[in-house]
């Protein structure tokens, strides 16, 4: 009982620790808005995909009909990391410049 509860908690824990991730591409969204006498929901939103792209992020079009931030440099070591963004971190940047959500692709 004791081992089954210990390995329930430790699942947990590795999964809750993995939610977030690093993107080489990401673009910020709006939703539930009144535009053209409609409700929108979903909407890549390109003035804040602009303000949340901070350096070193190149903001621009890739393969998308809508703007993105692109930040990625692969390390030269394999024991630093590789410089990505975080979608949790981009996620709540979005939401900072006035967007309702933040969405990455292309995970690393």
């Amino acid at each position: 009982m004791k081992l089954s509860l210990l390995a329930t908690i430790a699942a947990v824990a590795i999964t809750s620790t993995e939610a977030c991730a690093k993107y080489k591409t990401c673009w910020c969204e709006r939703s539930n808005f009144m535009y053209e006498g409609r409700l929108q929901d979903n909407i890549p939103w390109d003035e804040d995909t602009v303000k949340a792209c901070v350096d070193p992020g190149k903001v621009g079009y890739y393969g998308q009909n809508f703007k993105e931030c692109h930040r990625y440099k692969k390390s030269f070591f394999a024991f630093i990391p590789s410089k990505a963004i975080n979608n949790c971190d981009w996620t709540k940047k979005c939401q900072s410049v006035g967007a309702t959500t933040g969405y990455c692709r292309e995970k690393i």
